[in-house]
């Protein structure tokens, strides 16, 4: 299938509900510290924000790109590894709520991850060069991006320990426990390569999971 590029689908405007969802997503990130959004710093944030509405198989980031800003996803499914344009290797998914700060964001050199759309999107952007510009301005920017980066890391490893103890069964059961809609969205395979099984493994046993888990 040929390639499809997020270069291609234009920017639009977000709405009020739009602005309030990553408002409040920032928020959430801060609350452990006891701190507020500064009001110059929502006020810039939301002049600078754009929509961009992307369909499934959608390339947002090729592996050898420069990344080009941060991301909000409002709604959808965005995968994130190596080799999108063939064979998979997943690294993290990232959902709705999820911020996504590229790898090599600040050195303006190029990515060794790629980005793909698992399912139609709706995400909030801004430039590299007014992220930037925030970092510059507003304290709470560097703050917040620590912040998110922190919970990327730590997650990241505890998925990591946790599967390690787990055989084929286990794996696919705490996958369905976390997105129920695993298994409509994310295809055989990339599931598989997410919690390290082959494609047939997850198809032998995924039916397994969902009637156990609809059991009374």
């Amino acid at each position: 299938m040929k390639p499809i590029y997020a270069s291609n689908f234009p920017y639009t405007t977000p709405d009020e509900a739009d602005f309030a969802a990553v408002e409040a997503a920032l928020q959430e990130l801060l609350k452990p510290l006891a701190l507020q959004l500064g009001i110059k710093f929502i006020k810039r944030l939301r002049k600078w924000l754009k929509l961009h509405t992307l369909p499934k198989h959608c390339l947002l980031q090729q592996e050898d790109q420069v990344p080009v800003g941060v991301y909000f996803l409002l709604s959808g499914s965005v995968l994130v590894g190596t080799d999108l344009k063939g064979y998979i290797q997943i690294d993290h998914i990232l959902r709705t709520g999820d911020f996504i700060l590229p790898l090599k964001l600040f050195s303006a050199s190029r990515s060794i991850l790629g980005m793909k759309i698992a399912e139609p999107v709706r995400l909030l952007f801004i430039d590299t060069r007014r992220y930037k510009l925030m970092l510059k301005k507003f304290p709470e920017t560097a703050v917040l991006t620590n912040l998110w980066r922190d919970k990327l890391e730590i997650d990241d490893f505890s998925r990591k320990r946790e599967l390690q103890t787990m055989n084929a069964l286990e794996r696919l059961s705490w996958l369905y426990d976390k997105w129920p809609d695993c298994f409509i969205v994310f295809s055989d395979y990339w599931i598989g390569s997410y919690l390290g099984l082959n494609r047939e493994t997850v198809c032998r046993n995924k039916l397994k999971v969902i009637k156990k888990r609809k059991k009374p």
